[in-house]
């Protein structure tokens, strides 16, 4: 077979099953213009990357000096699947500690990032004819990881109006018979926004009262700058309905490790073990050991990213504040600014490639992430703060070009 056939029948869906369609979409889409910057960057331009969550400094020394004695000694064969027992009794601990949920190893399964827990607990939970609320905009991936499962995303919209929050009526409004689920994210990526405390009361007991399962994404419950973050598996009831996503990714600034978690009922967890034996079987013991280390020995690295971006965030802020047409609400964790640019007149897409060709700063468009991110851009806060002054000169040059 011909390279050119075989180019023209890979466009040919029909050849796929239909979870090709289901994975697919904007979100997928979402990461392009950060890969042509990545391109662009690596081609010696000049060139600006606001646009993923990945930090700009280390890991904990000891988590980096754990991982290669463990290679050194012998630590790379396989492991059991769901986390090494030492692991999940430490992620339990610190999941305690963050959220005050009450876990022992058998309430944790660990994976390949928290990405990997929302996928397997979905599949766990849900199925074809079943729909998820999920509030929008929403990390990129989330939409086709869900549906993968085979059930549908119901959309709950997040108005920026609203500083971002999510109404209960509206969460209710969208529950009818065939919805077997709720995601939350809180802190939010990419708003930052924090659920409150009556907010979270009231959508427990639409959980309750419908028999719902919550899968709440927590992985930036470290980096919180104001309010309190609280975990809706906390509250009465819930316990046995919610599976919770952490990592280390953000609180360690450890993504390349690749561990992330899901933190509920030992039923649920058992059966997440069970599905990853037969996607990953075991994560590399090495990781693990630089994972259980940072955890252990380094828990004041959370503290101190915690303060470095709430100082990122105010430098960003106080200075895109003067620049007229764009706004913003100042997100109370995390590490990402969803900037409005809808009194430019044109697309946040637009505006994000316009950005990157005239000023070389790569920035990500809110359409990426749902409906109700169009005409804003999201904005990473992972550079130093020179690089921070230096992006917002290039973006006020170029709001300031356009008509």
């Amino acid at each position: 077979m011909s390279l050119a056939k075989s180019a023209r029948q890979g466009t040919d869906q029909s050849r796929f099953s239909s979870v090709v369609e289901q994975i697919s979409g904007e979100g997928a889409r979402a990461w392009e213009i950060h890969f042509v910057a990545s391109q662009r960057f690596a081609a010696g331009q000049d060139i600006l990357r606001l646009t993923i969550g990945d930090h700009d400094f280390d890991a904990p020394t000891a988590a980096i000096e754990a991982t290669v004695a463990a290679l050194r000694s012998g630590r790379h064969h396989y492991t059991r699947a769901g986390g090494e027992l030492p692991l999940r009794d430490a992620v339990a601990r610190w999941q305690s500690k963050l959220n005050g949920q009450r876990l022992s190893q058998e309430n944790v399964v660990v994976l390949p990032g928290a990405q990997s827990a929302l996928y397997t607990g979905a599949r766990c939970l849900f199925q074809a004819g079943d729909s998820i609320i999920v509030p929008d905009p929403m990390y990129a991936t989330y939409e086709a990881t869900l549906r993968a499962s085979g059930a549908e995303v119901r959309r709950v919209p997040l108005h920026p109006e609203n500083a971002w929050r999510l109404d209960p009526q509206d969460v209710a409004h969208a529950i009818d018979n065939s919805v077997r689920g709720i995601v939350l994210t809180s802190p939010h990526n990419p708003t930052g926004a924090l659920i409150d405390a009556e907010s979270l009361d009231a959508i427990a007991q639409l959980a309750r009262d419908h028999d719902l399962w919550i899968i709440s994404d927590e992985v930036y419950a470290a980096m919180v700058y104001e309010g309190e973050h609280r975990s809706i598996a906390t509250l009465p009831g819930m316990s046995d309905r919610t599976l919770v996503l952490g990592s280390l990714s953000k609180s360690h600034a450890m993504p390349g490790w690749r561990i992330g978690w899901g933190a509920g009922p030992a039923d649920l967890i058992e059966h997440m073990i069970q599905l990853s034996s037969c996607m990953f079987f075991g994560q590399p013991p090495f990781a693990q050991d630089g994972a259980l280390e940072a955890i252990e020995s380094s828990a004041d690295t959370a503290v101190w990213i915690r303060d470095l971006y709430r100082v990122r965030r105010d430098r960003f802020c106080d200075q895109v504040a003067k620049i007229p047409r764009l706004s913003f609400q100042r997100p109370a964790a995390g590490m990402f600014v969803m900037l409005d640019v809808r009194q430019t007149g044109v697309s946040a897409k637009e505006f994000a490639w316009g950005l990157l060709d005239a000023e070389g700063l790569a920035l990500m468009p809110g359409e990426g992430f749902g409906d109700m991110g169009k005409g804003h851009l999201r904005v990473s806060l992972s550079v130093d703060t020179d690089t921070i002054d230096d992006a917002v000169a290039r973006l006020a040059r170029y709001t300031g070009k356009l008509a």
